[in-house]
């Protein structure tokens, strides 16, 4: 499984390396985000945030009787204020970035 937040100019994809990040409600993540819709997404710049809400519960579609407008499974708070909401694979742990490393990963 290859990371959805590769860097798009990369010529690869990157490998995820050890086992899969397991989220929780507080964990610092990041996650591609832009205002900008009708650009594409895998060029938005990566934006380090925080787990607020786990919504497990309502993303499947039997849980709300629908096949549409389903949740996505996480809320993140992101550092520039925004709340957003994504699944799994939209994140990558963010680890233990330090506010420089944060500043130089939201300008990719």
């Amino acid at each position: 499984m290859t990371s959805t937040l590769n860097n798009p100019g990369a010529a690869t994809p990157q490998e995820p390396t050890g086992p899969p990040p397991t989220f929780e409600v507080g964990a610092r993540v990041r996650t591609r985000h832009s205002i900008d819709r009708d650009s594409d997404p895998t060029t938005w710049p990566l934006e380090t945030g925080s787990i607020v809400e786990d919504f497990a519960d309502f993303v499947d579609s039997s849980s709300v009787g629908r096949d549409w407008a389903v949740a996505h499974r996480w809320a993140v708070a992101l550092d520039n204020g925004c709340l957003v909401f994504r699944d799994t694979d939209d994140l990558e742990a963010a680890g233990d970035l330090t506010a420089a490393a944060e500043t130089s990963a939201r300008k990719q």
